[in-house]
């Protein structure tokens, strides 16, 4: 089936259509849910709250736009939207509001040392929450620290803060990796 019979299906209410569609976009969106989601089954979840709002909210995408992104933005909000409210049930300790920070500080390259994608996403879902959420929102989906705070309800400094304790994680995991992958003896 082509997608926009698929979508014509959908808005029909088919549900034929609507499994096609889900069908065609689990895998894509669910690497996207995986990296905002602590498991698999917060991400499972995740996965078909979106789809429900992408179901929902069909009859207003625009053909201008690919669905994909049409897609991936709702997915991205749902999943924003389930950090908000678990960070609101979850005790909170407040992060200072650090505006010295830089968004090309502290840069995640290595020299003669490459990792696959599974890799640094595995890293980034080792981070506190705070930071892997700011972190995947602006390295990887390409947000700005003024649209991350108003996403995450936290001031554009904390933003900046979470980016840079998250990178500087991220470079002491890619010191511990490098200096085990050369020397076998290291963190016996």
């Amino acid at each position: 089936m082509r997608q926009a019979e698929v979508i014509k299906g959908c808005l029909k209410n088919d549900r034929k259509s609507q499994y096609e569609l889900y069908r065609m976009c689990y895998e894509r969106f669910m690497v996207v849910c995986e990296r905002y989601q602590s498991d698999k089954m917060e991400a499972e979840s995740a996965l078909n709250t979106s789809f429900l709002k992408i179901l929902s909210n069909l009859d207003k995408y625009s053909h201008q736009f690919p669905l994909e992104a049409w897609c991936r933005k709702i997915i991205i909000n749902t999943n924003i939207d389930i950090y908000r409210s678990k960070k609101r049930s979850d005790f909170i300790i407040s992060t200072p509001d650090y505006h010295q920070f830089s968004e090309n500080s502290d840069s995640l390259r290595y020299d003669h040392h490459e990792f696959e994608a599974e890799e640094l996403f595995a890293m980034i879902s080792k981070l506190p929450d705070g930071q892997s959420k700011v972190f995947n929102l602006f390295a990887i989906d390409g947000y700005g620290h003024k649209e991350i705070s108003h996403m995450l309800d936290i001031s554009e400094g904390t933003s900046k803060w979470y980016l840079h304790k998250a990178r500087k994680s991220l470079k002491d995991l890619i010191e511990s990796i490098r200096l085990k992958k050369n020397n076998p003896a290291y963190g016996k």
